[in-house]
């Protein structure tokens, strides 16, 4: 909290103490655009500066007794606010420290360190700053290569509280005293370091702690001791050993909640949740005093298992604990299970929908209490200034938020909507949870006023921060041209779908969605941190619209409807309001958008597959050489795929580029009679229609359609020479595309897609061919069928 209403008051209290400057720090002209391990070094030194004031003032008010203090708040619900001259001065000699080697770092601290506080109390001893200019932290000068994390200004901040537990300071309850650093980079705690200036170790008051952590490096310590000639030494003790019986100090049936004394009535629903969770244990309630105190005893020393926080803390009691508690093996959230949301600026800086913290082995705890909040209407009221009252069931609290992190904003949407939006309701069993996406239904209540009949009852929205998504991070470790490849595909929809040429669609019976709102953060130098959020029209349930996993026959005849009538509209190639917006290749399953194994290594991996599927697919597949398909195809895949997807050819037009069953919504009209609409548009470009056709049947018919294949090929060059006559393509040819595009599908699926199938799940995300056993023999089939026919 920013107190500069008592600086004037402090200047004077300071002027009564003697003061001299503390130490004199190296400089070094070095900004942020250089790996974390400095940044670190410079954390940990800092912290030891601010833990050496805040020891100064203590060893000033142990020989005069007296502590000069402004009480902030008196006679109050929440704990009285104090500040201190041992808050000030941590702060500064923090700040110094960091601005010394970092000048240009963004630092966000609890008080404002433009406060002039004159010259430094008297210290007990001056740092050997030299010796801690190379502390080998994590117990080894080497050990920093460990990591190679880059963090430029503008997206990394440092949170800074020089004196955690003030009100604990003022009390002598000097264990529970703290100084927390944490570095945020994109948004994301990468690094913590927690003094704690008074460690009772057996030496009482002669010992102090720094707790340090870097995200994936685990927790490290440096103890700080003197030296016996007035000075101090510190030294890195290594990884702290975060799996040791950390329950040895009491009875390992007992369960211990911690809180502060607050009377606030949510705080104290939350605690009573807590302790009637029945795992078979005793469950005990304690009251600590200091944020980071709380955080200390639960995650690193575990005389507690679950910490629940008051509504007043701040972003900068948790920056640093964030960290260190992951690292821990614990869990940091706010009341309802999701991050804590950290900005790089003075925005939004209280931790307004609270703070749990569990031990590590405590997540079960941890997701009990916070779906347990999802369902009482006291701590859901906390968000009825963003998103409405709350209306009873579960929500998708995960997903309903900006790409901040932040629950989306009523108002915001209301504005992008064209109407005044008194709430939304986010639920839980309408969201998605994809392995590229995640996205949610919003229904709407309009306010008064509001004219209901021109405004939409619901919406969806789609939510990509790409860090977040275990597929895209395992990508990026494993493939990291596919995550560049992804980035581009969320920019392709988000600008397809506020093109023009959407727009015309819409208008010629295509059915698409509208995009109300669109907020693309690319990051091309660390594509995984990129983040994309879309709210589109809905193709919604109230109005008879559903998404099945195999189409039958109509329903076959609804998409392809719909796709002929796209391909006719794009007809000739490509328009030149599409340049730049789409693929020049559409599909994602375009050669080079693909692993060069799926061509080169074909016939290992689909012999791998044949072997894992079993006697009873080879029965289904029933040919005389199911072995020898896959290696067939690798002689001829890379011709196959140069033919389906061509730079240049007269008869290209705009694909769809993933037109699989689980991106089209059916509705029945009639009896039998169904129309069909297309999401996700991540890979629309420009291909032939041939080889979209031909994944859309292989992907999406059910094995009755299958047997259809001649109708519904017949069916869709009808429907598309008629709905323009400026389509030029004959049958012979179509069915050439046609052909080409099975082939280059099996080499999709065999070489890549297979990996994923099974065929006991029938999930709506898989393609036929991978949940359904008889599509998939079909496939094979189709393929041995072909290749002979090139082979004659």
């Amino acid at each position: 909290m920013h107190r500069q209403n008592h600086i004037t008051l402090l200047l004077f209290l300071l002027k009564m103490i003697t003061f001299t400057h503390p130490h004199a720090i190296p400089t070094n002209t070095a900004n942020l655009n250089s790996d974390l391990n400095s940044l670190l070094q410079t954390c940990v030194r800092a912290s030891i500066s601010g833990c050496t004031s805040i020891r100064a003032v203590q060893s000033h008010r142990s020989s005069t007794s007296s502590l000069q203090i402004l009480p902030t708040k008196e006679e109050e619900e929440e704990a009285a606010q104090y500040l201190t001259i041992a808050d000030v001065r941590a702060q500064r000699d923090i700040v110094g420290t960091i601005k010394s080697t970092h000048p240009n770092a963004n630092i966000i601290g609890e008080e404002d360190d433009s406060i002039g506080v004159g010259e430094g109390v008297e210290i007990e001893g001056e740092q050997n700053w030299d010796s801690l200019k190379e502390l080998g932290l994590y117990g080894s000068s080497t050990s920093q290569a460990a990591t190679t994390i880059v963090a430029s200004d503008e997206e990394t901040c440092i949170y800074v509280d020089p004196l955690d537990g003030t009100r604990e300071f003022v009390l002598s309850n000097l264990p529970a005293v703290q100084s927390l650093i944490g570095v945020v980079v994109s948004g994301t705690p990468a690094v913590g370091v927690v003094g704690s200036p008074f460690v009772d170790c057996g030496v009482g008051e002669d010992k102090a702690e720094i707790i340090y952590a870097m995200r994936g490096l685990g927790v490290g310590r440096v103890l700080v001791n003197k030296d016996g000639k007035g000075g101090f030494t510190a030294t890195d003790d290594g990884l702290f050993d975060t799996a040791k019986d950390i329950l040895k100090e009491r009875e390992s049936n007992v369960r211990v909640v911690v809180t502060g004394d607050s009377r606030n009535k949510l705080l104290k629903r939350a605690t009573e949740v807590c302790l009637d969770y029945d795992d078979g244990c005793k469950f005990e309630h304690v009251i600590k005093g200091g944020a980071g105190n709380k955080f200390k005893i639960t995650a690193l020393e575990g005389k507690a298992d679950i910490a629940v926080m008051h509504f007043g803390t701040s972003k900068w009691d948790t920056a640093g604990w964030d960290v260190i508690v992951r690292e821990a093996g614990g869990r940091m959230s706010d009341l309802f299970g999701n991050d804590i949301v950290y900005g790089c600026n003075r925005k939004g800086l209280k931790n307004d929908l609270g703070v749990v913290v569990s031990r590590r082995g405590m997540g079960d705890l941890h997701e009990y209490l916070c779906n347990e909040m999802k369902r009482e209407k006291l701590s859901m009221s906390l968000l009825d200034c963003r998103k409405g009252a709350w209306r009873g069931g579960n929500e998708a609290l995960d997903i309903a938020r900006d790409l901040d992190g932040d629950v989306i904003d009523k108002v915001k949407i209301g504005e992008c909507l064209g109407g005044k939006l008194e709430g939304y309701e986010a639920r839980d069993d309408e969201a998605f949870r994809g392995m590229m996406s995640k996205g949610c239904r919003l229904r709407f209540s309009w306010a008064d006023g509001s004219d209901t009949s021109a405004q939409p009852r619901t919406a969806f929205y789609k939510r990509v921060v790409m860090s977040e998504l275990d597929h895209l991070r395992l990508k990026a470790d494993t493939m990291p041209e596919k995550v560049k490849r992804d980035v581009t595909s969320y920019q392709v929809e988000s600008n397809f779908l506020a093109s023009s040429t959407c727009k015309g669609l819409a208008s010629n019976g295509v059915l698409v969605p509208k995009c109300y709102d669109s907020d693309l953060r690319p990051n091309n130098r660390d594509p995984v941190k990129s983040k994309f959020s879309l709210l589109v029209s809905d193709f919604s349930p109230d109005n008879g619209w559903r998404q099945e996993g195999l189409f039958d026959l109509p329903q076959m005849k609804a998409s392809l409807t719909t796709l002929a009538r796209l391909h006719s509209y794009g007809w000739g190639g490509e328009q030149d309001n599409l340049k730049g917006v789409v693929w020049e290749r559409g599909t994602y399953w375009s050669p080079e958008k693909q692993q060069r194994a799926q061509f080169v290594e074909l016939g290992s991996i689909y012999k791998t597959h044949i072997e894992r599927f079993g006697e009873d697919f080879k029965n289904e597949v029933n040919i005389e050489d199911i072995d020898g398909v896959g290696p067939r195809l690798e002689k001829i895949a890379l011709d196959v795929a140069a033919s389906a997807h061509p730079s240049h050819n007269a008869m290209k037009t705009l694909l769809h580029g993933d037109p699989k069953a689980a991106n089209v919504f059916i509705r029945e009209v009639e009896e039998g009679c169904y129309d069909a609409g297309m999401i996700n548009f991540q890979w629309t470009g420009f291909g032939l229609v041939g080889t979209e056709v031909a994944h859309h049947i292989a992907s999406s018919a059910s094995p009755s359609s299958l047997d259809h294949e001649v109708e519904l090929l017949d069916f869709y060059y009808t429907t598309l020479t008629s709905e323009n006559p400026d389509v030029k393509i004959t049958r012979n040819e179509f069915m050439e595309q046609y052909e080409t595009g099975i082939l280059d599908t099996c080499r999709l699926a065999f070489g890549y897609q297979w990996a994923r199938a099974d065929f006991g799940k029938d999930a709506l995300n898989k393609n036929s061919y991978n949940k359904d056993m008889i599509c998939a023999a079909w496939l094979v089939r189709r393929c041995d069928e072909l290749l002979k026919k090139r082979e004659a």
